[in-house]
């Protein structure tokens, strides 16, 4: 009973190691040639190439790149599993995100200039 005890809450203390070191969200940088493009995340974030936004871990998420004159760009932004998590990672961490990295990061892309 007592290994139990001491085993249940060693789960409980160690779950989010990772949570702790990596946090559940990471700065993603975004740029672009011309540099001057207005970059917009579905989340309501945006800003001005070159930037860094600051995103969740956990979260698919698409990058509309405009800039007049220039057509219009999508990238996804998407987490895959970081090898930190798997080997030490807890419940906690999988359900906030903190065994995910974002990528591409960071997120280039080439504006073509409009036909007008």
């Amino acid at each position: 009973m007592r290994k139990a005890t001491i085993g249940l809450l060693s789960l409980i203390f160690f779950s989010g190691c990772v949570t702790i070191f990596r946090g559940t969200t990471e700065p993603v940088r975004f740029a672009s040639e011309p540099p001057g493009a207005l970059v917009s995340i579905g989340s309501g974030q945006s800003c001005t190439t070159p930037c860094t936004l600051t995103l969740k871990r956990n979260a698919s998420l698409l990058a509309q790149f405009t800039l007049e004159g220039y057509e219009n760009e999508a990238v996804s932004i998407y987490p895959t599993m970081s090898g930190t998590g798997v080997i030490f990672g807890g419940l906690v961490d999988h359900a906030v995100g903190s065994t995910r990295t974002l990528q591409p990061n960071p997120v280039y892309v080439i504006l073509q200039p409009t036909d007008e």
